[in-house]
């Protein structure tokens, strides 16, 4: 089994949570687009369909720049 990308991992985890916190999915339109920093998240966001506003990626993002020096 091949490890996920941090993003991919990411996104994978905040879809699920917002699933089951019960927050409306949104379903992706438009044609994927690769992310050069994540070969695997475009594939994953077709593979599940759900778009996810900056918003629900707040936590993570804050925990990032947090580690930023």
């Amino acid at each position: 089994m091949r490890c996920r990308s941090g993003r991919t991992a990411d996104y994978e985890h905040l879809a699920a949570r917002s699933q089951a916190e019960g927050i409306p999915q949104l379903a992706l339109d438009g044609h994927p687009v690769s992310a050069d920093w994540d070969p695997d998240l475009a594939p994953a966001m077709t593979a599940l369909g759900v778009a996810l506003h900056e918003e629900a990626t707040l936590d993570l993002l804050v925990d990032d720049l947090s580690r930023q020096t």
